[in-house]
């Protein structure tokens, strides 16, 4: 460490110093100068008049008798004396004698001090208090001069001493009281650790001063940050522990709702399909979108909280645009035929036909927007209209409802809000949808836009910068189409992995409707027997994750161990973001959500089995 810092306080102290004895310094060789100068004059006044007395009575004869002669000699033997400058004598209004010294040009210019000539009557020798002249005598300003220089110069010298030596004295104090105990703190302050209880200890002789004071706040600053710190570790492990709880209870409680769900959608879907009776088909499809709307609050809840953690990715890959928006505008035409309301569907003849985006949560939100329409129409036409905008897609839901006021607007993206508080008695919902649309349309770089009018309705504008693309290679990517069942596994030789008995026939009737040849197994461990028993028998292992006995992870990686190539899909009712990277960890090639998606789930065997390859 320096000793003396180039910025510290002993460079600072000499700077004020040097300054101080500057401005003093000025001030005493001012104050010496003019003192000295009249100092000077008065002091060759004086001499000056004793010159006179001496030549008094020589100069009364020569102004008596009018000699010239002996005036001259006289003034030159004045002139002698090195105080004097010039020396004038007159005899009534005769001119008798004017002398100066020959070496008068150049002298230093006097201007700050009054130089007064001395002139002295003189009388007749023999009447005293008769006229006969005068003389008069100019002093040397140089004699003041040279006498102001010598001061001057001795007063520059005793200043030049006494500021080294006061500065010298306050650098050593300096260092002694005030850098070397600040230096030692600094060092002692860098080397301190808080947490550990270690503190700083006043220095020698500064117990009541600034420095001891000072070492007291530190100390007490340190208290204060080390409580904070305690605090604030205290309160990110609660929080972390509280978030861990949530995450957990969030899973918990999605799979024991999707658990019975999947059996709910699933015999539902059965009795749609296989009713003979109309009124039987129609409760069964009404249980089937109960189902699905219990489905989309939970995910409404997950999708929420995986925004509020900041985990939930946004994909970008080539899709199909016009199918998908055709696609969620089908999705809600049955509602809207329900309310009796007219849905429409307006595209741009100059929209981009594949534009690279994330098409499942666009669908999400065009869904929702629509689903919104629907609910708060009760009469009228709902309108999507999609629209190019310079480099954006512009996705215009446009209803005739009940409408919005300025004040319900500014609340509406907010989540667990609704327009107001009747809203959710009268219509229902969780108040999330439009506040996850909101969040999902924000991480794809765009935004939601709102104008409406109190019961004329409302136009919510989606805005979203989709790159257009050209058509992707065949089997990467297809538009959306109808999709059925029939005969779309043929060939498949499956082994499914599920303990729920309601959840094995569901899905025993979903495989056989495809075409495929199922085998089940009621847990891991029996999972892992038979595919050592066969590992040539199967092309694709559906598994469940949450399995008694032995899991999905570890009966992945058994199956692994014996048939490395075997494709196995993960079947769970697990719906957060970290079961499915802890799935692909343990080897699956997928991981689909219950209620399963009879195209999601044909769709991932068909694009990871193939049938008879490992026969």
């Amino acid at each position: 460490m320096t000793l003396i810092p180039r910025d510290g306080i002993v460079v600072r102290s000499i700077l004020i110093t040097l300054l101080a004895f500057l401005v003093a310094g000025i001030g005493v060789v001012s104050y010496t100068s003019y003192a000295t100068a009249q100092r000077a004059a008065q002091t060759i006044d004086t001499r000056l008049n004793q010159l006179l007395d001496t030549v008094q009575s020589t100069v009364k004869i020569a102004c008596f008798i009018r000699d010239e002669e002996l005036a001259r000699e006289v003034a030159l033997g004045l002139l002698s004396n090195s105080e004097v400058l010039r020396v004038t004598i007159m005899a009534d209004d005769k001119l008798l004698a004017d002398a100066s010294r020959p070496d008068t040009a150049g002298l230093p210019a006097l201007t700050d001090i009054r130089l007064n000539a001395l002139e002295r009557r003189v009388d007749s020798p023999f009447s005293p208090g008769k006229f006969v002249g005068s003389i008069r005598l100019e002093p040397n300003p140089e004699v003041i001069a040279a006498q102001r220089g010598d001061d001057i110069l001795l007063a520059v010298k005793q200043l030049a001493w006494q500021l080294l030596l006061v500065s010298g004295a306050i650098v050593a104090a300096l260092i002694a009281f005030v850098v070397r105990p600040i230096s030692r703190m600094s060092r002692a302050l860098h080397k301190m650790d808080p947490t550990t209880g270690s503190r700083l200890f006043i220095p020698p002789g500064h117990e009541n001063t600034e420095i001891g004071r000072l070492v007291g706040d530190v100390n007490e600053l340190s208290d204060h940050l080390v409580a904070a710190l305690n605090e604030a570790r205290e309160a990110r492990l609660a929080a972390e522990t509280a978030s861990e709880a949530k995450s957990h209870f969030l899973a918990n409680i999605s799979h024991e709702i999707r658990t019975p769900l999947t059996a709910v959608q699933g015999f539902a879907r059965i009795g749609a399909r296989d009713s003979q009776d109309p009124a039987c088909r129609a409760t069964f499809s009404r249980i089937h979108d109960a189902g699905a709307h219990l489905l989309g609050v939970i995910n409404d809840i997950l999708d929420f909280s995986k925004i509020e953690a900041g985990k939930l990715v946004i994909e970008n890959r080539p899709f199909h645009l016009a199918g998908l928006t055709a696609e969620a505008v089908s999705l809600m035409g049955s509602r809207a035929a329900e309310k009796g309301l007219e849905l429409g569907y307006r595209p741009s003849p100059d929209l981009p036909e594949w534009v690279v985006g994330d098409p499942l949560r666009l669908r999400q939100i065009l869904v929702n927007l629509l689903s919104n329409a629907i609910k708060f129409s009760q009469h009228g036409t709902i309108d999507l209209t999609v629209l190019r905008v310079d480099d954006e897609i512009w996705f215009a839901v446009r209803d005739e409802g009940i409408g919005m006021t300025a004040e319900e607007i500014a609340r509406l993206f907010h989540p667990f809000e609704q327009a107001d508080s009747s809203t959710a008695r009268k219509y229902g919902g969780t108040g999330l949808g439009l506040s996850i649309s909101m969040n999902l349309a924000s991480l794809m770089g765009g935004t939601i836009q709102v104008i409406s009018t109190p019961w004329r309705g409302s136009t919510f504008t989606l805005q979203l910068p989709f790159r257009e693309v050209a058509m992707p290679l065949a089997g990467e990517t297809t538009p959306a189409t109808s999709f059925s069942l029939a005969g779309k596994l043929a060939g498949f030789r499956i082994l499914a992995a599920e303990d729920i008995e309601a959840n094995r026939l569901i899905l025993a009737d979903l495989l056989d409707e495809a075409g495929a040849t199922c085998m089940f197994a009621e847990n891991g461990r029996i999972a892992v027997e038979r595919v050592a028993a066969a590992p040539q028998a199967f092309d694709v292992v559906l598994m469940d994750i949450q399995m008694p006995e032995m899991d999905g992870n570890e009966a992945t990686q058994r199956i692994h161990e014996i048939a490395p190539a075997l494709p196995v899909i993960g079947l769970t009712a697990h719906g957060l973001s970290q079961d499915r990277a802890t799935s692909l960890a343990a080897g699956m090639k997928d991981h689909l959500t219950k209620p399963i998606d009879p195209k999601v789930l044909v769709t991932a065997i068909l694009c990871w089995a193939t049938p008879g390859r490992l026969g």
